[in-house]
């Protein structure tokens, strides 16, 4: 948790799939098959994992789908330009330029602005055309189109691509 690896793979960030949330206990089968299960049939926690039942706390800005071309392409010249956000990987034949959409464009520029400058509300104005959100847009983006996250190869196997 929190980046910490493996003893294998330090420092990475792990993908962890949750096989059974509830011990089973009237399963049958040997004892092995009931007791997979996050939390026993009582309610109280099998493993000492913390989860506090608070978000993340995390935001990110992305372009308003409501907002007029012309002032979408004026908010994203501006994030590339004089804002200084990293626009490189929208860039045609880079990493994130698909979605080729100005939409997606402007919103991976407008979340690079806004993390860049302490993910402030003002950092996510745009001119009105910036909209601040608690869900990652990434994620949405992937459950919107019904398809798998994008993975690349590191020197610690796949990983999520950030776009």
């Amino acid at each position: 948790m929190g980046g910490s690896g493996t003893p294998a793979m330090p420092g990475a960030n792990l993908d962890v799939y949750i096989f059974s949330l509830f011990n089973e206990n009237l399963k049958q089968g040997p004892e092995i098959e009931r007791n997979f299960g996050l939390f026993d049939r009582d309610m109280r926690s099998v493993y000492n994992l913390n989860f506090p039942g608070k978000g993340t706390g995390k935001s990110w800005c992305i372009a308003s789908s409501q907002a007029s071309n012309s002032a979408l392409q004026n908010a994203l010249d501006w994030a590339c330009g004089q804002g200084k956000a990293d626009c490189s990987a929208i860039q045609p034949g880079q990493r994130c330029f698909q979605p080729d959409t100005l939409v997606s464009h402007a919103s991976f520029a407008f979340n690079n602005y806004y993390q860049k400058n302490g993910a402030t509300d003002d950092a996510c104005s745009f001119g009105g055309t910036g909209i601040k959100v608690s869900t990652d847009p990434r994620l949405s983006k992937l459950q919107q189109v019904g398809r798998l996250p994008l993975l690349q190869l590191s020197r610690y196997g796949r990983r999520r691509m950030d776009c």
